[in-house]
């Protein structure tokens, strides 16, 4: 009988046996510089040989088949919800949370017996020797940001011209004829009537579509570009009469990094868009969240130091405000703003109830407009508590 032990599956210093040597191992430090260099696969490929010089090889194989298991399925569901992401670069997604993914699998797994191994007299293998793992990495890298930007959404594909400055409408996954109708719907909602030339994308989206909005990367967090882009897609719901959903994009071409709105759409606008209004306290409840928003819209213009503020383009109540809301024409009320408070009677109350909340304030003399608008705003949501109390 062969009287060899049996091969251990793992090893400590003080229990190695004399005729078995590491020849070398790479340092935690080595394979933290080699990840940054050539990406995730570059140090699940070190932390392997690790563990083969270890011995341990039950824990080299899940660490190559769980590790790159868990790279792949982060960049698939990247791809998958892209549209979603905001605020960091693809660029940042791809360099920043694999790295730290294979940092924790180190540290949990390896980076405490390496330490003691090289206590123990094991070597360090040389830097250069980790090269070729650092350009299989780089080259795996780029072909997983490939795939997953491939699924991206961008201004590929099929496209139509529509006006006169020839606005370009990309498309997929909806037929020609019914991007048309779309664009022409846009144009009859102002979208596409402006001076300057315009890059859209439509994709099939549920019975209706995504439009990506190329806008710049400032505007997507700014109040008045958001209410203006949610007041559009939802005249689309109303004209269309099904679900359009909108995303903001800071490429025109690209649509890298993507911000999508609608239901659940910045915290100010959502009681603005609900016309679910059965009785006379959700509409005072309506007015006041108008008002809210507004108070909201010029105290970041006055932040920003904006030249002008489109709030006219917002159909809200506010719109009666410029031209004598104390003295409204009823008939003049637009159906945009009949439908955002359900129903005329409603928008004629809702009205009533700001004419009277407009009714004795005496603005005092400010150097800014915005300011001047929130010293009437703010004494008009202290009418509107008072009404509220008293009904």
């Amino acid at each position: 009988m062969d009287s060899n032990p049996p091969l251990r599956k793992s090893i400590d210093p003080e229990s190695l046996d004399p005729a078995f040597e590491i020849a070398s191992l790479y340092s935690g430090l080595q394979i933290s510089l080699a990840t940054s260099l050539g990406g995730p696969i570059t140090g699940l490929i070190l932390v392997q040989k690790n563990f083969l010089e270890l011995r341990e090889f039950v824990k080299a194989r899940h660490t190559l088949f769980f590790g790159s298991g868990l790279i792949l399925a982060y960049y698939a569901a990247l791809a998958l919800l892209s549209f979603r992401f905001y605020g960091l670069s693809f660029l940042g997604y791809t360099i920043l949370i694999p790295p730290l993914i294979l940092e924790s699998i180190l540290l949990v797994f390896q980076r405490g017996k390496i330490r003691r191994f090289m206590a123990g007299g094991a070597a360090r293998k040389p830097f250069s020797a980790a090269g070729k793992y650092v350009l299989f990495g780089l080259v795996a890298q780029g072909v997983l940001v490939f795939l997953a930007g491939a699924a991206l959404p961008s201004m590929r594909g099929p496209k139509i011209k529509i006006g006169l400055l020839h606005h370009e409408v990309y498309y997929q996954d909806l037929a020609p004829a019914e991007v048309l109708h779309l664009a022409q719907r846009l144009e009859l909602l102002g979208y596409l009537r402006g001076p300057d030339r315009i890059h859209l994308k439509l994709q099939k989206w549920k019975t209706g579509a995504r439009l990506f909005f190329p806008v710049e990367r400032a505007a997507a967090d700014d109040l008045e570009t958001l209410a203006y882009y949610s007041a559009l897609i939802r005249e689309l719901n109303v004209l269309e009469g099904r679900k359009f959903r909108g995303c903001f994009a800071d490429d025109p071409y690209r649509l890298r990094d993507t911000l999508c709105f609608g239901e659940a759409g910045a915290t100010l606008l959502i009681p603005i868009w609900n016309n679910l209004l059965p009785d006379s306290k959700a509409v005072l409840a309506k007015v006041e969240a108008e008002t809210d928003f507004f108070i909201a819209l010029f105290s970041e213009a006055e932040a920003k130091a904006k030249p002008h503020v489109t709030w006219e383009r917002i159909p809200t109540i506010y719109g009666f405000a410029g031209n004598g809301v104390g003295t409204a024409n009823y008939n003049a009320i637009e159906d945009a703003l009949v439908h955002s408070y359900g129903n005329r009677e409603n928008a004629e109350l809702a009205i009533r109830i700001l004419g009277n909340a407009f009714h004795g304030i005496k603005p005092t003399e400010e150097k800014s407009v915005y300011r001047l608008y929130l010293e009437i705003l703010r004494q008009v949501r202290k009418n509107l508590e008072l009404m509220k109390a008293d009904s």
